[in-house]
């Protein structure tokens, strides 16, 4: 088991040099220093208000979920398919959520573990948009957010 968990954290580091090649060092270009700074500065901010705003969007959901579902079973208007569907995408926002929510300190210290959890967050954002089968909002969110991330990795130590 133990192996295991180590080949899956080289993985991950295999992973994390790709997408470095690609979205920093072969990106057509670059974003000036100048914004890489606005974006270190602003991002735990953005991070705090977006795990608030998650947190009380899966409250809300499965709220909802707890109280309409069994009237639209009833009405036999939804597939269980589609249900289960949105519990999938639903157990990946907490995942993606508590990511970031982990991250929040290190965004503030610029330690690089807080960049890691954003990275986490971002992978475990993408597999759900595939899963959920949501593949263009899934590539389009991957690029623009790696390209991002990428740019200011070298601020957070």
């Amino acid at each position: 088991m133990a192996n295991s968990k180590g080949d899956f954290i080289k993985q991950l580091d295999q992973l994390d040099q790709t997408l470095e090649e690609y979205f920093l060092k072969k990106a057509p270009f670059q974003l000036p220093e100048n914004v890489r700074e606005i974006i270190v500065l602003i991002v735990p901010y953005l991070n705090v208000i977006g795990v608030v705003i998650g947190a009380l969007g899966i409250v809300t959901a499965l709220g909802v979920t707890a109280v309409f579902a069994p009237l639209v079973a009833l009405a036999g208007a939804v597939a269980p398919s589609t249900t289960i569907l949105s519990l999938v995408a639903l157990g990946f926002s907490v995942v993606v959520i508590v990511c970031d929510g982990l991250a929040i300190p290190g965004l503030f210290n610029k330690t690089k573990q807080g960049w890691k959890y954003v990275w986490y967050a971002g992978l475990i954002s993408t597999l759900s948009f595939i899963v959920t089968m949501n593949i263009i909002g899934g590539i389009f969110g991957f690029v623009v957010g790696m390209y991002i991330l990428y740019q200011v990795k070298s601020h957070y130590k």
